[in-house]
């Protein structure tokens, strides 16, 4: 096909732990999707925390899509201290 990119195939990064658990609780059982953190960005304080991710996203289509996207999750305790995690926001780069 022509002016489509081939995907380089990218290594999982490490993450840190609570940039882990916040991918772990978002993405553990999502279905028709798969996604692989490639880039950990960084972390934002906001009304909580936002983890800031690039990662590499196959759509469970046929054929299989793969592309990169950029990703965050919030998380937010409430007042009892649990962590409650959200993706707030998935955009394709």
């Amino acid at each position: 096909m022509f002016g489509h990119i081939n995907l380089a195939q990218f290594p999982e990064c490490r993450l840190p732990q609570k940039a882990q658990s916040a991918w772990d609780a978002v993405f553990g059982d999502i279905v028709g999707a798969q996604y692989k953190p490639v880039v950990y960005k960084g972390d934002q304080e906001v009304n909580g925390v936002n983890y800031w991710y690039i990662a590499e996203q196959t759509l469970m289509t046929k054929p299989l899509v793969r592309r990169l996207v950029e990703l965050a999750i919030n998380e937010h305790r409430d007042e009892d201290g649990m962590a409650e995690y959200h993706l707030v926001g998935i955009q394709e780069i």
